[in-house]
């Protein structure tokens, strides 16, 4: 594989959490020790590029290498769990994909890497409007589900097979929704939450055309447009509380 090296200076030090951000994670999370230095918000791309760099990998895109890295990295930093990555450049992470035919590296979500198993609460009073299984190809949502929250509605997505909620459920702060899933029935991906805030209007015209529509990446030189039709999640979550 080609080490291509992001555009822009890389930033490999863990950043600075925001409060809102933490509230959120707690919520989400209960059963993570979610203290301010046990936590932190990271970009994965320059992460993922400066690791396979460093140790001269001609493979990281594999779900048990990018896992092994992420691993490593929380290690070095004394951390428990890493998150972060809303219009987030992954050009290098997923230039061997189906995403470099289209140009789709720019994330339009929040992942949380976090173990597999671990329990997910709804943060969000809201009604489970879908489920689906995405297991096709390279990278894909695996199991995922959406809740309807007034004006958006917020994918949850890699999660294990076995759902705590059906379509039709309402839930609330608390709800358990499931589980962390793992490859390769998480859509063959390191283990981790992505959640991702569309607004509902947007969400019901590419639901009735065809879900998968839905990605969970934009093209390159539309974040702008991006990050309007699709919010930061964590900081819609928080103004809900």
């Amino acid at each position: 594989m080609e080490h291509k090296k992001p555009s822009r200076a890389l930033a490999i030090s863990p950043r600075t959490n925001q409060i809102y951000d933490l509230a959120v994670l707690r919520n989400i999370f209960p059963d993570l020790s979610s203290g301010r230095h046990a936590i932190a918000q990271i970009n994965l791309n320059d992460v993922i590029y400066a690791a396979a760099l460093e140790q001269k990998l001609d493979c990281w895109d594999k779900p048990a290498v990018t896992q092994r890295l992420i691993d490593e990295y929380t290690a070095r930093h004394n951390l428990l769990y890493t998150y972060g990555g809303w219009m987030e450049c992954r050009d290098f992470l997923w230039q061997n994909t189906y995403m470099r035919a289209e140009n789709k590296f720019i994330h339009l979500g929040v992942d949380i890497n976090v173990p597999a198993g671990i329990a997910i609460s709804s943060p969000l009073f809201g009604r489970v409007i879908h489920t689906d299984y995405d297991g096709g190809s390279d990278v894909d949502w695996g199991t995922s589900l959406a809740i309807e929250g007034g004006k958006y509605v917020y994918i949850f997505a890699h999660l294990a097979k076995e759902l705590s909620v059906k379509e039709g459920d309402i839930v609330h702060p608390t709800k358990i929704l499931g589980t962390v899933g793992t490859w390769p029935d998480n859509g063959n991906v390191f283990n981790h939450l992505h959640i991702q805030a569309i607004p509902t209007h947007v969400y019901k015209k590419h639901k009735l055309a065809n879900f998968v529509n839905l990605d969970g990446y934009g093209r390159m030189g539309d974040e702008r447009r991006l990050s309007y039709a699709f919010p930061n999640p964590l900081l819609l979550l928080a103004q809900r509380n």
